[in-house]
């Protein structure tokens, strides 16, 4: 591994913060290798749902999301039954320190719930119907010593991208970013050691297109990706950095 240098954006400036920050950073560095720019980690994600110019040609759809503090009831990945698709969040940061995790879900009509915005039991569709509305529904939260020490706020972006007509593709995200937010804020829980959150995008009908030589029905794969921004520069310098493949849906008219 050649020579880096670590930039960490320290958000307390007590012994302590600056002591787990040295911690952290020597690991990062004795285990992984990253591409440095700037002198700030560039943590690209996972399986991305395409190439950077491909991305940059994707139309640009504005839906912002209903923002919740809530957490899923029974996590699929944690023996539960609740039908999210598992993502990945934060993987390249020991456990010890970060523990993360991440889920998604379409669904036409999941209904509504008094204590999840919307009914995190409904299953979710892999038909979706362009000429209504349709829901997806991202959930991600952390815990860890570390959680404390980082600030700023979240990009979240879902990626469609059409099977059979490139043109097509499209990446739909907030206006404003999701805020990291700070124990017992209003939203956020109390523990300053944890962080959780829900984003519920309400996709407005006919916002996803058929393909023309495909009329009736159009498959698209699509991949969600969460993204913390620092707070001084809002680049995704933390690491914390994560996934949600939904796979593909196919999307009809009638």
């Amino acid at each position: 591994m050649g020579s880096v240098r670590l930039r960490i954006c320290i958000v307390q400036s007590n012994k302590q913060m600056e002591f787990l920050a040295g911690i952290v950073s020597w690991l990062i560095l004795s285990h992984f290798e990253h591409q440095w720019v700037d002198h700030s980690i560039k943590m690209w994600l996972i399986d991305p749902p395409s190439s950077p110019e491909e991305e940059l040609n994707m139309a640009l759809v504005i839906v912002n999301p209903t923002v919740l503090c809530d957490t899923l009831d029974d996590p699929p990945d944690q023996g539960g039954t609740d039908p999210f698709v598992v993502g990945h969040l934060a993987s390249n940061i020991p456990n010890v320190f970060v523990n993360a995790h991440a889920y998604g879900r379409i669904a036409q009509n999941p209904g509504f719930d008094a204590t999840h915005f919307t009914d995190d039991d409904a299953l979710p569709s892999t038909s979706i119907n362009i000429n209504q509305d349709f829901v997806i529904d991202v959930y991600w939260n952390l815990n860890g010593p570390l959680i404390s020490a980082f600030a700023g706020s979240w990009a979240v972006t879902i990626f469609f991208d059409c099977a059979s007509n490139s043109a097509l593709d499209l990446q739909i995200q907030a206006k404003d970013p999701v805020p990291y937010g700070c124990p017992n804020d209003g939203c956020q829980p109390a523990d300053a050691n944890t962080r959780q959150y829900h984003a519920s995008f309400l996709v407005p009908a006919n916002t996803v297109q058929l393909d023309p030589n495909v009329p009736n029905a159009t498959f698209y794969e699509l991949d969600v990706s969460i993204v913390l921004l620092d707070a001084c520069k809002s680049l995704p310098t933390t690491g914390i950095t994560g996934s949600i493949a939904l796979e593909e849906v196919l999307f009809f008219s009638v």
